[in-house]
């Protein structure tokens, strides 16, 4: 069992791991700046454009895996940028099937490799834990080599934190381009309305001497009223996505980069060896049990005892 653990551990591929963490920099709840702003504004319930962002989900996402695989790396035992295709097609000698016959087969497979690459990648290579307390995602990588390992993690900070930033800068700006409209609507259809009111007043001078005159103006009154109020909540909201816009604060920051690590985290030598010590100590306990019960067998019975139980005996001492 010692002789196996030894060569396990001289003849195991290493395992480096590269860590990054990564910590939302924008409070979406209701005491975020521009809540408390909006409610300052009369508009306690617009929409700012805070979302909320499942980052563990966006590490793990087919399109992050394929970026990863389709990106050029400069990888140790090649002469140039490599794709992690061609690398894993090394590490795990992946050779194209001779049995191709033209260049549309030839595309299938490598486009095959490509996906199962992709998903191995998602799978088995990336780890993303989230800490439900403080909010601290860390992202972990592991490679053959710590310096593969290290680019890896890096490029996943740079895209987690520029695609969530992106995204919910493009959501304000459509937010804001939407208000805008409606705003625009809005503001024309008040103005109609209020033409309307002055027109009709205009044209009935005896309202207070008739009930359905009364009737009507307080209609005309109230479409005037349910459009301002309308029309001023529009205008708040623009006025806070326009300050939102405006900001430089980013959704995603990146607290810790990527550092390069010496030590492997696999094959975990200490580990192995405790392992081995401790299965070696069962398995000789139980043998010894085994052979003392076949000898005191064969004893009892009177049958010949074979040398090598004897032997076994000598060396045990049992």
């Amino acid at each position: 069992l010692m002789i196996f653990g030894v060569i396990y551990i001289l003849f195991a591929t290493p395992m480096y791991k590269s860590k990054i963490t990564l910590y939302s920099a924008v409070d979406t709840g209701g005491n975020s700046p521009m809540s408390i702003m909006a409610r300052q504004l009369g508009a306690g319930g617009a929409q700012t454009g805070a979302t909320y962002y499942n980052i563990p989900d966006v590490v793990k996402s087919r399109t992050l895996a394929e970026k990863i695989v389709a990106h050029e790396w400069q990888i140790e035992g090649f002469d140039k940028k490599v794709i992690l295709s061609e690398y894993f097609n090394k590490i795990f000698k992946v050779k194209m099937p001779k049995t191709l016959k033209n260049e549309s087969e030839i595309s299938a497979w490598k486009e095959r490799r490509f996906y199962n690459y992709s998903q191995y990648i998602s799978v088995d290579r990336l780890g993303v834990v989230a800490n439900d307390k403080t909010g601290l995602i860390t992202v972990s990588v592991k490679m053959e080599s710590p310096v593969l390992a290290r680019d890896i993690a890096n490029f996943i900070s740079l895209f987690v934190t520029s695609w969530v930033n992106d995204v919910q800068k493009e959501k304000i700006k459509q937010n804001l381009k939407f208000i805008n409209e409606r705003a625009a609507v809005l503001g024309v259809e008040l103005q109609q309305a209020e033409n309307e009111l002055k027109k009709f007043r205009e044209t009935n001078r005896n309202i207070l001497n008739s009930p359905d005159l009364q009737l009507e103006v307080q209609r005309l009154q109230r479409q005037v009223t349910i459009k301002q109020e309308v029309y001023l909540t529009m205008i708040k909201q623009r006025e806070i996505n326009q300050i939102e816009e405006n900001k430089s604060v980013d959704v995603v920051k990146i607290l810790d980069k990527a550092i390069t690590s010496d030590i492997p985290y696999k094959p975990n030598k200490k580990d192995i060896f405790i392992a081995i010590i401790f299965v070696g100590i069962i398995f000789s306990s139980f043998f010894i049990v085994v052979i003392n019960l076949i000898y005191r067998s064969l004893v009892k019975k009177n049958y010949e005892i074979p040398r090598l139980f004897t032997y076994f005996k000598k060396i045990m001492n049992i």
